[in-house]
């Protein structure tokens, strides 16, 4: 495997599992500390019970030391509701009593003096208790927002800020990069890590995973340019050709085939088997049901047709003839909407913003 390769699927994994704790490189670490016992792989590995501290007092000063313990880096009654993790022990100056620590989100690391802390999750605020990235249970898969009434907040780590509320977003898919317990007041609810996209930012945090309902969401209002495998049913992707404003022209040639109904089905496999552009991501989809498919060149066939007889029409003696056939003008009409759209008018979609 060559290094770009390697690489390449290093990257991917991480884009996959999202947000990873960062565990630092031991041996590049210049530290003052001594006889350090590093125990973090166990924060690393979400097993949080047994290396969980709170300050012992939100009032007094504890100071978060760096590693040379020449710098102050946070004081602990400035986060009086974080849970702090262990990821080693070491000595200091002979004495033996220092550890050093994290938050649950691995952005706040130090050394403290032990004795300032307490084991055990905190009792105020909200805390994280457990973080899994299992699939399909935890992680992975598409949803959707359940209800246009009901409030989804979409939290920061410490749920104490909201960032969005996601009932006003239904019309959005959410992949779980990975879902954290949240316990409050000995109440414990399951919250999922996802994005959502609010005027062209993305914006990351956790909602409650019961607000969430599996599979991709029905309201496309709002949406501009859709793949075909963003639909549900013909249902969803009807009434997305019917209300979006980037649509017009597919509207306009539906209108040309009044007795030709729209089936998301048949538009799938017109994308995938038929279009120009690679823009499929999914499987491709089943033919099951469908039958006598054409592809372009059947298309471009039958206009090259329809082109042969207008030039055979232009003829002086013909001319009579040509201003009798209504119906062959309006045959080319469509032969010419058709050609444009080179799927024809299955996944008129993919030929906008253009």
């Amino acid at each position: 495997m060559s290094p770009k390769t390697t690489w390449l699927l290093v990257a991917g994994l991480a884009v996959t599992l999202g947000t990873l704790p960062t565990v630092t490189g031991h041996a590049a670490i210049k530290t003052n500390f001594t006889k350090i016992h590093y125990s973090e792989d166990a924060f690393s590995h979400n097993q949080f019970t047994n290396i969980a501290y709170h300050a012992k007092s939100t009032k007094k000063n504890a100071y978060i030391w760096n590693d040379t313990h020449t710098k102050k880096l946070y004081n602990l009654k400035t986060y009086p509701t974080y849970t702090w993790f262990k990821l080693a022990s070491g000595t200091y100056k002979g004495n033996s009593h220092w550890i050093e620590v994290t938050n649950f989100v691995d952005s706040k690391r130090g050394w403290i003096y032990s004795p300032q802390l307490v084991k055990g999750f905190s009792t105020k605020g909200y805390q994280p208790t457990k973080r899994s990235y299992k699939q399909p249970t935890y992680a992975g898969g598409i949803y959707h927002v359940k209800s246009t009434k009901k409030n989804a907040y979409l939290w920061n780590w410490t749920h104490a800020k909201k960032l969005a509320n996601l009932k006003n977003y239904t019309n959005q898919n959410y992949s779980r990069r990975h879902s954290v317990l949240i316990t409050h007041q000995g109440t414990s609810h399951w919250y999922s890590y996802v994005s959502v996209t609010i005027k062209k930012k993305t914006i990351n945090g956790y909602v409650r995973s019961s607000a969430l309902a599996a599979g991709k969401t029905t309201n496309h209002q709002g949406q501009n340019i859709l793949q075909p495998d963003d639909f549900v049913a013909t249902k969803d992707y009807l009434q997305y050709l019917n209300d979006s404003k980037y649509q017009k022209l597919a509207r306009s040639l539906i209108k040309l085939f009044p007795n030709t109904p729209v089936d998301l089905g048949l538009s799938q496999i017109a994308a995938y088997n038929f279009a120009t552009n690679d823009t499929w991501e999914e499987d491709p989809p089943e033919e099951i049901g469908y039958d006598r498919l054409q592809g372009h060149r059947a298309v471009h066939q039958g206009r090259n047709l329809l082109n042969g007889q207008q030039d055979q029409d232009q003829r002086p003696e013909a001319r009579g003839r040509r201003e009798a056939v209504g119906p062959g003008r309006l045959h080319q009409g469509q032969a010419r909407q058709a050609d444009q759209l080179q799927a024809g008018h299955l996944h008129p979609e993919q030929r906008q913003g253009r």
